[in-house]
């Protein structure tokens, strides 16, 4: 099993530059919260295309997740400069998102096939296999 350093390693991770460009021009292909919930293969209600507005999805805990995530992303600075110093940092955020992957991992991503309120591995194009809280290298997506 390859250790988390080395599947940390292979994650992208933008630099300042880019997160500051990103920033800049927000719609010249920089994440989507579309794109985040698909590659955690969060199931939404009524599609799993992407829609503006409220998102609703097919599960308690993965709304609740979601809400989460909201109170996470609202906390976030308005100043650009500190906003990309976080985004480019990626040890900045480790600790709030490692509580959530805590408080709602096992209950989301758990193993076997009761798993409706996600999406199929390859169901998507970002969400290429089944993540498994049970296994540490998917706990790093």
């Amino acid at each position: 099993m390859p250790s988390l350093s080395s599947i940390t390693a292979s994650l992208p991770n933008h630099d300042r530059a880019t997160w500051a460009r990103r920033i800049q021009c927000p719609n010249e292909g920089g994440p989507r919260i579309g794109n985040v919930f698909n590659a955690l293969g969060l199931k939404r209600c009524g599609s799993t295309g992407i829609k503006r507005g409220v998102v609703a999805f097919t599960n308690h805990e993965v709304g609740r997740l979601a809400n989460e995530i909201a109170l996470l992303a609202e906390a976030l600075p308005r100043d650009a400069s500190r906003l990309v110093q976080i985004a480019s940092s990626p040890d900045e955020l480790s600790i709030e998102t490692g509580d959530l992957l805590q408080k709602f991992g096992r209950r989301i991503w758990i193993a076997g096939d009761a798993r409706q309120w996600l999406l199929k591995g390859g169901d998507v194009e970002n969400y290429p296999k089944d993540l498994k809280y049970s296994n540490q290298a998917d706990r790093v997506v």
